[in-house]
């Protein structure tokens, strides 16, 4: 038995390695591709596209799964399916951008959208495959153990694939076709093993229970149950079902924090690596996800033994601390050129090209950004997903859904609104002629933002 619950964490820690490597190449080359055609201040506007796009298919995705399990569809083909599909799209956009140069701007965004939902998506689909293969307890133990495949994953992608591909001195987009590639090998994986920890016939039985017990009702009854069911399945008694339990809405709070302290991250992130050239985009996002690879290893390491003997809040905990460090250390080490660049318009700026030119302050910047990455992946992100396993499999199914689709994509646009609220001109005037009273918080709060 221990043997068989080793191996089947070794599969899992497997698969989310090739998904972290499909995840690391995806990132690197959209940022790339469209820091090649848009200025740094689009990248608000994109993240307002994208929170309103991605809410829109996953609420599209969820609702088609849902369908094909609803129609007795093997598991093999309801977990494959996606990355199948997203693989195929993935491959076509990329041909695309290699092939029609007057559609790059298009391209660019569409491709950045397209990666954006299938990193949220196969990460949903592969944590709720966890959490059918493991219960509470050996999911507290190896939770931990299984992250450790962002870390292989992110030394495959820095490592391994980039440098073999730039050594060929081949475009971007060659990162992409062998992310597509990757994609058809996970599904090929999980078309062939989803059922032994998701068996079909477990979820038809189920199905058909309820539908037997429906059946034995008045058929005057059975439109007031199914409708009964449809109100059930709806945004607003979702809504109300939060408003009503704490412990739910503890979780959306934690997870509108992380997505508005996230896109503040990416979005300032996009703007100063718009200010270096493609081939320096590039190496700086390799090294950030290099240095996050090797910090990974202690934290994920320690992090079952953590769960497991302080608990899951502890870990959620983690991530504010994190944000604390790097800004700390982005304001310590941007400090004594402060007060010159906030008594000038544009401070802002100013400051993004300093950190830019300046080696100490950007390797400072790299390795606090790639220790929040750390963070997060290795300790938060297990924690937000252990969150999940009190609930039974029709609530956890229900409600995941809605707080990681409409309700992240909504703290997306907030943390969005944010950021171009902290870069206008009257904001940016504003805290200038003020700055005797504003220059610690502000730059605390500018600094948090600005990680390379």
């Amino acid at each position: 038995m221990e043997l068989e619950l080793l191996r089947r964490v070794g599969f899992f820690c497997a698969l989310f390695t090739v998904q972290c490597c499909v995840s690391v190449l995806g990132t690197i080359s959209r940022d790339t591709i469209f820091l090649r055609s848009y200025a740094a201040s689009s990248i608000a506007a994109l993240t307002l596209v994208l929170s309103f796009s991605t809410a829109y298919a996953l609420t599209l995705a969820n609702g088609f799964i849902e369908r094909l399990v609803a129609c007795n569809a093997p598991s093999g083909v309801v977990y494959a399916l996606s990355p199948a599909v997203l693989g195929a799209g993935l491959l076509l956009l990329t041909v695309l951008s290699l092939t029609a140069p007057l559609l790059a701007r298009g391209v660019s965004v569409v491709l950045y959208i397209w990666l954006e939902i299938s990193t949220q998506w196969l990460t949903q689909q592969f944590w709720d495959l966890c959490a059918k293969a493991f219960d509470v307890s050996q999911s507290k133990k190896f939770f931990g153990f299984i992250t450790f495949g962002t870390t292989f994953g992110s030394l495959l992608a820095s490592f391994v694939v980039l440098p073999a591909i730039q050594s060929q001195q081949l475009p971007t987009e060659f990162n992409l076709l062998v992310a597509a590639v990757l994609l058809f090998f996970i599904a090929a994986v999980l078309f062939v093993s989803a059922e032994q920890f998701a068996p079909s016939n477990s979820v038809h039985a189920t199905t058909a229970g309820k539908t037997k017990s429906v059946s034995t009702k008045p058929k005057h009854l059975e439109s007031g149950t199914a409708a009964g069911d449809a109100d059930a399945s709806s945004s607003s008694a979702i809504i109300s079902d939060i408003q009503a339990r704490t412990y739910l809405k503890h979780i959306c709070f934690f997870d509108m924090l992380a997505t508005v302290i996230r896109v503040l991250v990416d979005n300032t992130t996009l703007s100063v690596l718009s200010l270096q050239q493609e081939e320096e985009v590039k190496a700086s996002l390799t090294m950030i996800n290099a240095v996050q690879s090797f910090l990974m290893i202690p934290m994920q390491l320690a992090s079952g033994p953590f769960f497991t003997h302080f608990g899951v809040m502890y870990g959620i905990s983690m991530l504010p601390v994190a944000v604390f460090l790097f800004g700390a250390s982005t304001y310590v080490s941007n400090v004594s050129h402060l007060p010159y660049l906030l008594r000038h318009r544009g401070f802002l700026m100013q400051l993004i090209n300093y950190c830019s030119c300046c080696k100490q302050s950007a390797y400072s910047l790299i390795f606090t950004r790639a220790l929040y990455n750390a963070v997060s992946q290795a300790i938060f992100n297990p924690a937000r997903q252990l969150l999940w396993l009190p609930f039974n499999e029709s609530e956890r199914g229900r409600f995941q859904n809605f707080v990681c689709g409409p309700f992240r994509s909504l703290s997306r646009i907030f943390g969005a609104v944010l950021s171009m609220i902290l870069t206008m001109g009257v904001v940016v005037q504003f805290l200038g002629s003020s700055s005797a009273r504003w220059e610690s918080p502000i730059c605390f709060l500018v600094c948090g933002k600005r990680m390379v």
